[in-house]
């Protein structure tokens, strides 16, 4: 679905996770937890929950976040290690039907950019990993900034480090709440939900050259 007007702005935006990389957490523990959803469901809705992982985001370090879930639930504490140890294992690769447009838009001069919730050490390994991440003329990475969206002041940190205004800006986020806020300070915007969003359709539509 698109929020977005007619015009095309000049530069776009991405998120990362579910946009251009596949994250799936359920991917990991389904082996961990020998194919039992239901276990694989409670642990990641109480145990390491989108909340705490958001925490790493936000810039606490991995080791400080596991060591805090381990004291407080001690039984779960193999796979609750498991996360980072196996984070790869989660983060599936980049997505086929989306991630060809970041070089596709940049081959064609369109300026890109990303806002992610990441730790920024692990976005710069997936960088080396996959070429497609170092062609953003910048990165706002949550980690650094101690910021994570919906916030706006993330975007905010985005708008004034790359000298850019917010009309002249398409975000694309799976989020619904990233959306309202990057459409609340002027940003077109497209939602991009996974399984439904044709993201190239959408982007043609709008009349980029993809």
């Amino acid at each position: 679905m698109t929020d977005t007007p007619l015009s095309p702005p000049k530069n776009v935006v991405f998120d990362i996770g579910n946009v251009v990389l596949r994250w799936d957490p359920p991917n990991l523990y389904r082996r961990v937890f020998n194919g039992d959803e239901e276990k694989v469901d409670y642990f990641l809705t109480h145990i390491c929950t989108p909340e705490w992982n958001t925490e790493q985001d936000r810039g606490r370090s991995w080791k400080d976040g596991t060591e805090l879930l381990v004291r407080e639930y001690p039984e779960w504490e193999a796979p609750i290690r498991a996360y980072y140890d196996h984070w790869w294992d989660m983060l599936t690769g980049p997505i086929p039907e989306t991630a060809p447009l970041v070089d596709e838009l940049a081959d064609n001069g369109i300026p890109v950019y990303a806002v992610t919730n990441f730790t920024a050490h692990a976005f710069h390994d997936c960088q080396k990993k996959w070429a497609f991440l170092n062609r953003f003329l910048g990165v706002v990475i949550s980690s650094d900034e101690k910021l994570v969206k919906p916030d706006p002041a993330i975007f905010q940190v985005f708008l004034t480090r790359y000298h850019l205004a917010a009309k002249d800006c398409l975000f694309i986020d799976d989020t619904r709440p990233n959306i309202d806020t990057a459409a609340k300070l002027g940003m077109a915007t497209i939602h991009n939900v996974p399984g439904e969003t044709d993201l190239r359709l959408a982007l043609r539509t709008l009349g980029y050259p993809v």
